[in-house]
């Protein structure tokens, strides 16, 4: 969703966002924030070789590979 379709700055929703329509505070408070991870695994050997986080990764959003 953008902004400027409704003359509101991005910076304007993305705090809507945060702020009213997400759980990211009670998220934060909980300590749930930034736990998804996305992880490289060597196809050879299936050993996880790099993890990175991705706080608004959801399983359903990628391919099995």
């Amino acid at each position: 969703m953008r902004g400027f379709y409704v003359c509101l700055k991005p910076k304007t929703v993305h705090y809507w966002y945060k702020e009213e329509i997400s759980d990211y505070r009670k998220d934060i408070a909980a300590g749930n924030w930034g736990e998804k991870k996305i992880q490289v695994i060597d196809k050879s050997s299936g050993e996880v070789t790099k993890e990175k986080p991705v706080p608004i990764a959801k399983a359903e959003n990628f391919a099995a590979t």
